[in-house]
């Protein structure tokens, strides 16, 4: 699965939901009740079709939809968790390096502690699960400023 960052660009093509909707119908390639689908690659909150795709997903009878993200966007924007959670979206797994404004210059190049706490506050408002999934980086663990 590609890393997101907080920085992510689009670099490619996005999949249309058609192409979304053949793929993930293929019954041999996805055990839909028994997985979540995760979606991944770049940063899935810039996709134009995010709420369609999610729809998609879940209207093929999966029992999760998940997305990583680096959670600018549902920072952002509170309309966004609730939004996605209508479409289907079950879980996000949220990059997430701390709580320190330092480590997240130090990681980052910028402090966006502040739009990861407004995602984590938006999502929870929109009964979604978050999962934070951290980087850890060996300099700041050796100095001690890998701080939460």
């Amino acid at each position: 699965m590609p890393g997101l960052s907080a920085s992510s660009v689009s670099k490619g093509q996005d999949l249309s939901p058609d192409a979304i909707k053949f793929a993930l119908g293929k019954p041999d390639r996805v055990r839909r009740e028994t997985h979540p689908l995760q979606l991944a690659g770049g940063e899935p909150t810039l996709h134009e079709d995010l709420e369609e795709i999610l729809s998609i997903a879940t209207s093929l009878g999966f029992i999760g939809v998940e997305i990583d993200t680096n959670g600018l966007a549902l920072g952002r924007d509170a309309s966004l968790a609730p939004r996605l959670r209508e479409a289907g979206l079950s879980r996000v797994y949220l990059q997430m390096d701390g709580l320190d404004g330092e480590v997240s210059r130090f990681i980052r190049g910028r402090d966006i502690v502040a739009d990861k706490v407004r995602a984590i506050e938006n999502c929870r408002k929109a009964d979604l699960q978050v999962a934070l999934s951290v980087t850890v980086v060996r300099a700041l663990m050796i100095t001690g400023c890998g701080r939460w």
